[in-house]
C-alpha cells in the first residue's frame, strides 16, 4: 500500500480517538470513500445523461454483504432496491434475470 495513504489513514485514526464524541473520520472511513468515490466516477463514466445505457456489473461480494458499501453508491442506481441477498447476488443468477 501507499506509504502516504498509510500516513493519513493513520493520522486521521489518531485524531478520531483524540476528538471528542467520535468527531471527525477513520482512516477505515476515509479509505473506504476513496475507493466508493471511483466506483461512483466509472458508473458515471458508463451512463451520462437520463437517455444513455450501459450494464453495471458490481462483481465484488460485498456489494451484497455489505451495507455501508451498498449507501455508498448513488442513490438513482440502488433506488428502489435494498442491499442485495447474498444468494440473489451470484453472477449468474443476476445474468439470468
Amino acid at each position: 500500500t501507499d506509504p502516504v495513504l498509510q500516513e493519513k489513514m493513520q493520522s486521521l485514526d489518531r485524531e478520531h480517538h483524540r476528538a471528542a464524541a467520535g468527531m471527525g473520520i477513520t482512516g477505515q472511513a476515509y479509505y473506504q470513500n476513496l475507493c466508493m468515490r471511483t466506483v461512483n466516477q466509472s458508473v458515471g463514466r458508463a451512463i451520462r445523461h437520463a437517455n444513455d445505457y450501459a450494464a453495471i456489473v458490481l462483481a465484488d461480494f460485498r456489494y451484497a454483504t455489505d451495507a455501508r458499501i451498498w449507501r455508498g453508491l448513488p442513490q438513482w442506481l440502488r433506488r428502489g432496491r435494498g442491499v442485495p441477498k447474498q444468494e440473489n447476488a451470484a453472477f449468474g443468477k443476476v445474468m439470468k434475470e
